[in-house]
């Protein structure tokens, strides 16, 4: 299915809107974000430039009230993959790939798989039963129970109706409508939809009850009580640190099971973290039949564009576009903010693991350096399940001789030496030093392997060189990692969150960094070592690789920090096809358009706006690898699944 539209984009904000008419759709997207400034860091940065244009995959669920119902025993959620193309003439088109049902036998009240909102955590993709209170895991096209959730305080015999998710601090936030449960008329019968449930990468789940949280959001948006505010659209950013809230209804009245359907919402609070600063805006104008039920951020938008959908709710008889059987997708649209100075940003990873509706995977891109105080990855995150113990392991590439050429470090407000790694044998942790850089040789450019790992219990620290271990040392009795504070790769901290020094730049190349929650024992180590600079072996670990490389691909860059190719992509085998049209040539005479790449004046050169600029009227999905190295394995690529072959006349 493919939509087109024209959109100003000349100021660059705005917010693309999906009209849902069957069930709700939820959207996720995969992209990074940039950020002008971190005031809680004492240093500046250059912001690096990235363009929202092109084209961005997204994911849809439906929640159809439990109408699907694949056989007697099971109940389903439709499911879909699609593409977003975003026109540099203001135009976007969107086209669904594929799409299934999801079933699983698992339901309340003969209700079940309501799924109502989709979310990357913990590496995997999870989606809500609105219903039973089960978070499912999406895998391969198929559901498997992950957490279950009930009503409340955690005591209750009823599934928790989670309307929303988010990560916050590497923790997963599910939260309900945040209004009293109350009868058809408007009478309170409980406060159970506004707790929200905090889960933990291990599986631990925390009860916390968010009235007062939503008690101030209405008296933000001027709402009280008999009055409410209905959620199911909530994202939290972590680079501007405030939770946003795009209501699905808003009321100044008491409950009513049939006005409630004309309470649609364009309202917009943005909170700070302890919700004391609430702002109140307007997005377009309001329509009493729609109100918001999902929305993320459009990477590469300067910060400034919310996709979401809004669902269609009224009793009238409506249709929108064409009929499609298995989606109640129908048009997009855009409205423009009333307020030019709205910043907004997340991201999300994409789910599809189809190589025929994925782009580059860039978990196998590596980053590069630059050499000055400016080029780090910043980010701020909990560290609690790291209490007990660690490892931190990672291929470098050294550059830059001399010592403390610090690659990993996390500080904290009391501590800014927590753990840091230097690319030649040092490791400090808890002010402990092992220092092995005087026996160690590391060849520049190079890739070497290198990990350190610490333990409570055992109060030892150890730094590991290409699977041998190096050396040890012991921390101090009674001493734990801090549970919050910041990382930075390419550096370290003199200040909390800052005081880089030009002779503690990285300046090297970085590739599969992760930090495990587990001690890594030697023979552990060894095996990731010996795999190879190419290998998955860390993906093993599952949920003990705790932040893993491809979620440090999606931070913030500063300065001259860029992507990289490796070498590492997975060699393409191209396929023969039975199509009657192609041409019957010889190998000799068989070109690709993109055997252009290899000319002088693109190969080995970095792809840039220019360049994409030069080629764009039938080349426009390149613009999607804007940054990218252009090499025998990108341009292979291109051929396998985007090609467009012609035959060479003799």
């Amino acid at each position: 299915m493919r939509r087109r539209m024209n959109v100003d984009f000349k100021n660059g904000i705005g917010i693309l809107t999906v009209l849902a008419i069957v069930g709700v759709w939820y959207i996720f997207y995969y992209g990074q974000y940039s950020k002008e400034s971190n005031p809680n860091v004492g240093h500046s940065y250059t912001k690096q430039k990235t363009s929202h244009l092109g084209t961005h995959l997204f994911a849809l669920i439906e929640d159809g009230d439990s109408q699907v119902r694949p056989s007697e025993k099971t109940w389903g959620s439709m499911y879909a993959m699609g593409r977003l193309q975003i026109e540099e003439d203001g135009s976007a088109n969107m086209e669904i790939l594929n799409e299934t049902i999801l079933e699983y036998n698992l339901a309340e009240g003969n209700r079940g798989m309501e799924l109502s909102e989709l979310q990357k955590f913990a590496g995997e993709l999870l989606a809500v039963d609105d219903r039973s209170g089960v978070v499912y895991s999406i895998e391969n096209g198929i559901v498997v129970p992950r957490y279950i959730l009930v009503d409340g305080n955690g005591h209750s015999k009823k599934g928790f109706k989670g309307e929303w998710m988010t990560v916050k601090d590497h923790v997963l936030y599910v939260g309900g409508f945040g209004k009293p449960w109350t009868t058809p008329t408007g009478d309170i019968v409980n406060y159970d939809p506004m707790w929200v449930k905090v889960i933990s990468p291990d599986g631990a789940v925390e009860h916390r009850f968010w009235k007062r949280n939503y008690e101030a959001l209405m008296r933000a948006a001027g709402i009280s009580y008999p009055g409410y505010i209905y959620y199911e659209a909530v994202c939290w950013s972590p680079i501007h640190e405030k939770w946003f809230f795009l209501p699905r209804r808003v009321s100044p009245d008491k409950y009513d099971d049939k006005k409630d359907e004309q309470m649609g919402s364009n309202l917009l609070l943005v909170a700070d973290e302890l919700f004391k600063s609430i702002e109140k805006r307007y997005i377009g104008p309001k329509i009493p039949t729609l109100g918001f039920s999902s929305f993320k951020f459009l990477p590469y938008s300067n910060d400034n564009i919310i996709v979401a959908d809004e669902l269609f709710k009224s009793i009238e008889k409506r249709y929108i576009g064409p009929k499609i059987p298995t989606l109640g997708f129908s048009s997009f649209k855009f409205l423009p903010y009333s307020n030019d100075n709205i910043i907004v940003l997340a991201a999300a990873e994409c789910a599809s693991e189809d190589a025929e509706t994925r782009l580059v995977d860039r978990r196998h891109n590596g980053l590069q350096f630059g050499t000055t105080v400016q080029d780090y990855v910043l980010f701020k995150t909990r560290m609690d399940v790291l209490q007990e113990s660690w490892s931190l392991c990672g291929w470098l590439r050294k550059k830059l001789a001399g010592n403390d050429r610090y690659w990993f470090a996390y500080g904290t407000s009391s501590n800014d030496e927590e753990f840091l790694s230097t690319d030649n044998g040092r490791l400090i942790t808890l002010n402990a030093n092992v220092d092995m850089s005087s026996r160690t040789s590391v060849e520049l450019g190079v890739w070497s392997h290198w990990c350190s790992t610490w333990s409570f219990s055992s109060r030892t620290a150890k730094i590991y060189s290409n699977g041998q271990l190096l050396g040890s040392a012991t921390t101090p009795s009674g001493r734990k990692p801090g549970s919050e504070g910041y990382v930075v790769l390419g550096n370290e901290f003199d200040s909390y969150g800052g005081g880089f020094q030009n002779i503690q730049a990285f300046g090297g190349d970085l590739f599969k960094a992760n930090v495990f929650d587990k001690e890594l024992d030697a023979s552990q180590i060894k095996e990731m070592a010996d795999s190879g600079l190419c290998s998955d072996i860390e993906e093993k670990y599952g949920r003990s690789r705790y932040i893993k490389w491809e979620d440090l691909l999606l931070e913030e860059k500063s300065g001259n920090v860029t992507e990289i190719d490796v070498g590492c992509y997975p060699e393409v085998e191209e396929e023969e096809s039975n199509s009657t049209e192609e041409c019957d040539c010889g190998e000799k005479n068989q070109t690709s358009r993109w055997d252009l790449l290899k000319t002088e004046k693109f190969y080995n050169r970095t792809v840039t706006v220019e360049m994409v600029e030069e080629i764009k009227q039938s080349w426009d999905i390149l613009g999607d690898f804007v940054g990218a190295a252009v090499t025998d394995k990108f341009i292979a690529h291109f051929k396998t699944h985007h090609d467009g072959s012609t035959c060479e006349q003799d």
